[in-house]
């Protein structure tokens, strides 16, 4: 490619430039459209697991990225407006940012609130069951209600993948929660860094073995 002769590039340079920063600048952020949607209006339990999937990668990356703190702050300004209650959660949160604390229990209890709401908009839906039992074991590290939500999916239509996860993290959570009823721990303590790892191991190998099912059938 040395005695090669390229012409143009420079053109390409200059006239490929602009057209990229006005696609960057014009392309609607998918994060920012989805959060800042009405949850009332979604038709769709998936449409609610989405939305707050994404609300709680925000919270995640609050200290990395200072992008999300602004869709933070413009998801707090326009949803405590609709707040009926005198003393919410994001109205919480608003007042431990004054006072210097970061918040972030406030935020997660918000979360916990639209899951309970989701829910009760569509029962039926699976998979945000699944997605809020997940919740509570890694955010709140609460088992036996966790296992209650793994439980009470097993009553809907599911999908296979969602039956093999649901079928595999109940075990779990039963030899879990037994050997914590044997050791006289309580269960609102939470889980410890080993154990968060091997839910985190069983999950990925679930994934993986519903692939090779998946690939075997078909």
């Amino acid at each position: 490619m040395e005695a090669s002769n390229f012409g143009g590039c420079l053109y390409l340079f200059f006239i490929g430039t602009p057209i990229l920063v006005i696609i960057l600048i014009f392309m609607p952020d998918e994060t920012n459209r989805v959060i800042m949607l009405d949850i009332h209006k979604f038709t769709k339990g998936e449409q609610i697991q989405h939305q707050l999937r994404l609300f709680l990668e925000v919270i995640d990356n609050l200290k990395t990225d200072r992008n999300n703190l602004v869709i933070l702050k413009a998801y707090v300004h326009i949803f405590e407006e609709t707040c009926i209650t005198k003393d919410c959660e994001l109205k919480r949160y608003k007042k431990d940012l004054e006072q210097g604390k970061e918040g972030i229990s406030n935020l997660l209890h918000h979360a916990l609130f639209l899951f309970q709401l989701g829910i009760s908009k569509f029962p039926n839906c699976t998979s945000l069951r699944v997605a809020f039992a997940f919740f509570l074991l890694e955010r709140f590290h609460n088992k036996k209600r966790a296992q209650v939500e793994l439980m009470s999916s097993e009553n809907f239509h599911r999908s296979f993948d969602e039956e093999f996860i649901i079928y595999r993290y109940n075990k779990i959570l039963e030899e879990q929660i037994e050997i914590n009823d044997e050791g006289g721990e309580n269960d609102e303590k939470g889980l410890d860094d080993s154990v968060n790892i091997n839910y985190q191991n069983h999950f990925n190998l679930c994934k993986y073995i519903v692939i090779l099912l998946y690939l075997f059938i078909y």
